[in-house]
């Protein structure tokens, strides 16, 4: 069946389109939806009236799925350095998120073309949990080059990258958001990981968008607050960061 051959050849493609330069990639974005939008009328208009196969429902969900992923692109990830055990972890055992609002007010305009999504500052994060991400142009080329992620982001933005050491970095195939999840008498029962492009958790972002090609956005928050706040609202057992898909 054409549509099925061609949902599929084009969700492998634009796994691949990181590759590519930027206005090339930005051809094949717009091919791909183009596709996509086509291929998936072509299946509706032909299980009109009659319920559509499971497996065809998911196909053209995954290539959806795909071309927001592909869109988004591949990210700078950071990272709080890991600890010898796995969690859950006591307050403690956490970093503090420091502040960066100077920081990211010394970034050059022409040092980054992107965006910077960070946990706003006092935000206590475990033992390899995610502090933020970079995402747009410049770091999709990082990773096209085969730069070092933590050479890169040092050379780049050296001024953030003081402010958040030590820092692990790394390059992922799309962004994550952190999602701190309440119970309802407002305690902290753990935080959960997702794709960027997945429909939203229950429970509270931790990464904001702080700077965009060179504007910065960085909410007002009185640190120390924050910190005690969640020291108050931390789990009896320790934090839990989980993974979802």
């Amino acid at each position: 069946m054409a549509p099925v051959i061609t949902l599929q050849a084009v969700s492998f493609a634009l796994r691949q389109l990181d590759d590519l330069p930027e206005d090339e990639r930005a051809l094949g974005l717009d091919r791909a939806e183009i596709l996509i939008r086509r291929e998936s009328g072509t299946l509706n208009s032909a299980w009109r009236g009659e319920p559509m196969p499971e497996l065809l429902l998911d196909l053209v969900a995954d290539a959806a799925s795909a071309l927001r992923a592909a869109t988004l692109g591949s990210a700078v990830e950071l990272l709080v350095l890991d600890a010898l055990h796995g969690g859950p972890f006591a307050p403690d055992e956490c970093r503090a998120m420091p502040e960066c609002a100077a920081a990211l007010s010394a970034i050059d305009r022409g040092a980054l073309s992107g965006e910077i999504h960070l946990a706003l500052p006092g935000t206590l994060l475990a033992p390899g949990e995610i502090m933020g991400f970079l995402i747009g142009c410049t770091p999709r080329a990082w990773r096209r080059k085969r730069l070092n992620a933590a050479e890169a982001f040092r050379e780049a933005l050296p001024v953030l990258a003081e402010a958040l050491a030590p820092v692990k970095t790394r390059y992922v195939e799309s962004p994550r958001q952190v999602y701190r999840q309440m119970d309802a008498m407002g305690r902290i029962i753990g935080d959960v990981a997702t794709l960027l492009v997945n429909d939203p958790l229950a429970g509270q972002p931790l990464l904001v968008r702080v700077w965009s090609d060179g504007v910065v956005s960085r909410p007002v928050v009185d640190a120390g607050e924050r910190t005690a706040q969640q020291r108050r609202a931390w789990p009896a057992g320790g934090l839990t960061v989980t993974a979802s898909d």
